[in-house]
C-alpha cells in the first residue's frame, strides 16, 4: 500500500519519526524548549504616554498633544488552543496573544521589539486570524503582523472591521489607532496531510529550529543538524556547521528571523534503502541591523528528525529599509 506515492512501511517509520517524543526516551513537556524572539531585537522608541479616557460627563474629548495616543482597549494574555485558522489553510499550535497599552503609534519594528521584552514576538496573520476566531476582542483595534505582503507591505488586522479588517501598509507608518498584538512563538504548517499528529510535530520541529536560531548558538542547533548538511548550496560536516553559526551569530548581532508558515510536503526515499524525508517551505521575515527582508527558505528534514539542506527559494524582498 502507498499513501502520497510513499510504501505505507516508509510512511509509518517517517510518522514516529516526526512525532515530537519519537526521537528522546521522554515526549518533551511544553516548557522544555523556551520559544523567545531575539533579545538582540532592534531597540523600541520610548512609548508614546497614553491618555487616560475621558470621563464619561458627555463633555467632548480633550485634545491630545503631539505625540500622545489615546488609550487603547488591553488584552490580558488569552490562552488559544491548537487548531486550524478560519479558513482551514494553516494549522497552529497552542499560543497565547495580548495586547498592551502603549503599544500604539509605532513601526513595525517597534512593535516586534516591544513584544520582544515580554518574551513574545509580533502575531503572524495566522496567528491573529485563530486568536480572533476564539475571541473577538481581538480585533478590537487594528494591529500590526509580522507577516509581509508582496515587496513592501506588512499585514495589519482589525480594527473597524472587526476579525474580517484587513489592510496592508509599509513598516514605518505610525498611527495613534493601531498597536501590535504579541504571541508566544509557533510556526504555523500549511499540508495536505491534514494528520494532527504530523502537523504537531513538524510544527514543533520549525519552531524548535527557529528557537534554536534566536538562541544565537550553534550548539542550541546542534541536535538538529545531520551527519553533514548543504546549506545555501555548500556541504558541511556537522561540527563545522555548528561552528559556523557560531561565527554567522557574532557577526550580525543584531538579527532575528521569524518563520510564518512552512508548507509541508512528504517527498519519498531519494533511492533504495534510504529513508524518506519531508520539506518544509517557509515564509521568513528576517531583520538585520534596522533592515528587512522577505524570503522563503526550504528546510529537507530526514525521518529521523535532522536537517539536511537548507536553501533559499526565492527572495520576495531583499534586505532594505522600511
Amino acid at each position: 500500500m502507498r499513501i502520497y506515492g510513499i510504501p505505507s512501511r516508509s510512511w509509518l517509520a517517517l510518522a514516529l519519526a516526526l512525532a515530537p517524543w519519537a526521537c528522546s526516551k521522554e515526549r518533551p513537556r511544553d516548557d522544555d524548549v523556551p520559544i523567545r524572539p531575539s533579545a538582540l531585537a532592534p531597540t523600541p522608541a520610548a512609548p508614546a504616554v497614553s491618555a487616560a479616557p475621558a470621563a464619561a460627563t458627555g463633555a467632548p474629548a480633550t485634545a491630545l498633544p503631539p505625540g500622545q495616543s489615546a488609550a487603547i482597549p488591553v488584552l490580558a494574555a488569552t490562552p488559544v488552543p491548537p487548531g486550524s485558522s478560519p479558513d482551514g489553510r494553516v494549522w497552529l499550535p497552542k499560543f497565547s496573544i495580548r495586547r498592551d497599552d502603549g503599544d500604539q503609534n509605532a513601526t513595525v519594528l517597534q512593535a516586534f521589539a516591544r513584544c520582544a521584552e515580554r518574551g513574545l514576538a509580533l502575531c503572524t496573520e495566522s496567528q491573529w486570524e485563530r486568536a480572533c476566531g476564539e475571541d473577538a476582542a481581538v480585533g478590537a483595534i487594528e494591529t500590526w503582523t509580522v507577516t509581509f505582503s508582496g515587496t513592501d507591505d506588512f499585514v495589519v488586522r482589525g480594527g473597524q472591521g472587526g476579525c474580517s479588517g484587513r489592510k496592508l501598509a509599509r513598516g514605518s507608518e505610525r498611527s495613534p489607532a493601531r498597536a501590535g498584538a504579541c504571541c508566544q512563538r509557533g510556526v504555523g504548517i500549511s499540508s495536505q496531510n491534514e494528520n494532527r499528529t504530523f502537523l504537531a510535530a513538524t510544527s514543533n520541529k520549525m519552531t524548535r529550529y527557529e528557537a534554536g536560531m534566536t538562541r544565537r548558538a550553534g550548539a542550541a542547533l546542534g541536535p538538529f543538524i545531520d551527519e553533514t548538511i548543504n546549506f545555501f548550496g555548500k556541504s558541511y560536516d556537522h561540527d563545522t556547521m555548528v561552528a559556523k553559526y557560531d561565527a554567522i551569530f557574532a557577526a550580525e548581532r543584531d538579527q532575528w528571523t521569524v518563520y510564518d508558515t512552512c508548507e509541508v510536503a512528504i517527498q519519498p526515499a531519494p533511492g533504495p534503502g534510504e529513508e524518506a524525508i519531508w520539506t518544509a517551505d517557509c515564509r521568513a521575515t528576517t531583520e538585520r541591523a534596522g533592515k528587512v527582508a522577505f524570503v522563503t527558505h526550504r528546510y529537507t528534514w530526514s525521518c529521523s528528525g535532522k536537517v539536511q539542506r537548507i536553501e533559499e527559494i526565492r527572495v520576495h524582498r531583499g534586505f532594505g529599509g522600511m
